[in-house]
């Protein structure tokens, strides 16, 4: 791997000994006419990941390059040793408890060749458990081919973070910060360089709910870091975007803070109010003052429609 590859693939993994392979495996299997490189961060699992990352290593030497973290570091830091070591022109992101389908980095480098202004390229995704039963449902349903700032704050965060392929010279806006990360904050940066690419195609295959997922072990965490990222972009929201802002993504965060924590329920109107600008308290009051029984209907899985995040 001596030779600078035009793509690098970074792979965060912590026990995810029932996934690995076939996550590492889609990737090796890309049609893509491209050089590529995958580089997988194994932050000190307690299953048997490591052994097989070794196994893989010894099969596919020269695509894998493999990090085994003695001490747990957390996701946060994982994720900012493995995208620090990417060396491609363009780089991708798979949770190591998902996988790929062949064409996948195909489509997505044909679809910046043909659209110069994209910072990112994203894609649809297949919607499974832990036990690999597929759900019969896909992530989203139709998404704007190309869309800005205001579409994605508008929409809430519809995207698939494995699918994630991104320009290598915006780094700095992927790599966290802060402990307190979330997918939707990097979508919101990479935004506000320019547009963001999306192919409907489902090309991933995305696994909900795991035992390692983030979502299911720092739920009111997540909730809180995606009102942060709301209030990241209020002064950049337009009014017609605040008018017709998805109330229904942002207030199942805010319920579930309500629910899970009568703390932060009785510190709500402090939080939302101090210190932040006109433009955000318009959308908070947008979405606070919806009424509770279409809060009620807002499910994470929606079962009637066959899709993970409606639009």
């Amino acid at each position: 791997m001596s030779n600078k590859p035009l793509i690098s693939v970074c792979i965060v993994t912590y026990n995810h000994e029932k996934y690995i392979r076939k996550c590492v495996e889609s990737i090796i299997g890309q049609s893509v006419d491209a050089a590529f490189e995958i580089i997988i961060s194994n932050d000190a699992s307690t299953d048997n990941t490591k052994l097989i990352l070794d196994d893989l290593v010894l099969l596919y030497p020269e695509k894998l390059r493999v990090v085994n973290l003695v001490e747990n570091v957390g996701p946060y830091k994982n994720y900012r040793i493995l995208h620090e070591l990417a060396r491609g022109k363009y780089i991708a992101h798979c949770d190591g408890d998902d996988y790929w389908l062949p064409s996948k980095l195909r489509k997505q480098m044909q679809f910046f060749d043909n659209n110069g202004d994209c910072t990112a390229v994203y894609t649809n995704a297949i919607v499974k458990d832990e036990f690999d039963t597929e759900y019969n449902a896909i992530f989203n349903n139709w998404v704007a081919e190309k869309f800005n700032l205001d579409y994605l704050v508008e929409k809430g965060n519809f995207l698939n973070h494995s699918s994630m392929i991104y320009r290598r010279d915006l780094k700095d806006l992927v790599i966290p910060s802060s402990p307190k990360f979330i997918d939707y904050m990097i979508h919101i940066n990479l935004a506000k360089e320019g547009s963001l690419g999306y192919i409907n195609e489902p090309l991933v295959v995305y696994r909900v709910n795991t035992a390692e997922s983030l979502i299911r072990n720092q739920s009111n965490n997540i909730s809180l870091m995606v009102i942060d990222a709301l209030r990241s972009v209020a002064l950049m929201i337009p009014d017609r975007i605040r008018v017709n802002i998805n109330v229904d993504y942002y207030s199942r965060y805010i319920i579930a803070l309500i629910k899970r924590d009568k703390k932060y329920c009785q510190e709500m109107p402090k939080y939302v109010y101090e210190g932040v600008n006109v433009p955000f308290l318009k959308v908070c009051i947008n979405i606070l003052t919806i009424t509770w029984k279409k809060i009620m209907r807002t499910y994470f899985f929606r079962k009637r429609e066959n899709v993970l995040f409606p639009r």
